[in-house]
C-alpha cells in the first residue's frame, strides 16, 4: 500500500512535472509566437512604409514621365516650328537670291541705256553742231543769193535740205 501510494505519488509527481514541462513548452512557444509575431509585426510596418514610399515614388515617376511626355511634345512642336521657320527662311533666301539677280540685270539694262543715251546725245550734238554750221552756210548762201541778184528766198533753200534736218532730229 505504501507502495501504491508512493507509485501513485511519483505517478502524480511525474505527470505533473510532465504538465509543467508541457506547459513550459508552450510557455515558451508562445514566447516565440510572440516574438515571431512582434518581429512580423515589424518587418510588417517596414513593408507597409517600403509600399507607402514606393508609392510615392511610382506617383514621382508618373508626374515625371507625364511631364517628360509633355516637354517631348513640346520640344517635338518646338522642332516643327524651326523647320517651319528654316524653310520660310529658305525661301526668303532663294526670292532675295532672285531679286538680287533682277536688280544686278536691271541695273545693267540701266547702265547700257544711259551708255546708249550718252551716245545718242553725243551723236545728237554732233548732228546739231552739223545743223548749226549747215543753217550758217544756208543763211551765207542766201546772203550770197541776195547779193548776186537771185531771188531765192532762204525757205526755198531749207526745204531743199529739210531731209537733211529731218532726220537729224528723228534720230535723237
Amino acid at each position: 500500500m505504501w507502495r501504491q501510494k508512493a507509485n501513485k505519488s511519483e505517478e502524480e509527481v511525474n505527470s505533473a512535472r510532465k504538465s509543467e514541462t508541457e506547459a513550459l513548452e508552450k510557455q515558451s512557444l508562445a514566447e516565440q509566437r510572440a516574438l515571431k509575431a512582434r518581429k512580423s509585426e515589424t518587418v510588417i510596418n517596414k513593408l507597409r512604409d517600403e509600399i507607402v514610399h514606393l508609392k510615392a515614388d511610382l506617383k514621382d515617376s508618373t508626374d515625371m514621365q507625364i511631364r517628360l511626355e509633355k516637354e517631348s511634345m513640346r520640344a517635338t512642336a518646338m522642332a516643327d516650328t524651326v523647320q517651319r521657320l528654316e524653310d520660310i527662311r529658305q525661301r526668303q533666301a532663294n526670292k532675295i537670291g532672285e531679286l538680287m539677280s533682277v536688280l544686278e540685270s536691271q541695273q545693267a539694262a540701266t547702265a547700257r541705256k544711259i551708255l546708249q543715251r550718252d551716245e545718242n546725245q553725243s551723236v545728237f550734238s554732233e548732228e546739231m553742231q552739223e545743223n548749226y554750221k549747215l543753217v550758217d552756210e544756208l543763211r551765207k548762201e542766201n546772203v550770197d543769193v541776195r547779193k548776186a541778184g537771185f531771188r531765192y528766198s532762204w525757205i526755198g533753200i531749207f526745204r531743199r535740205n529739210v531731209k537733211n534736218i529731218l532726220m537729224c532730229f528723228t534720230f535723237g
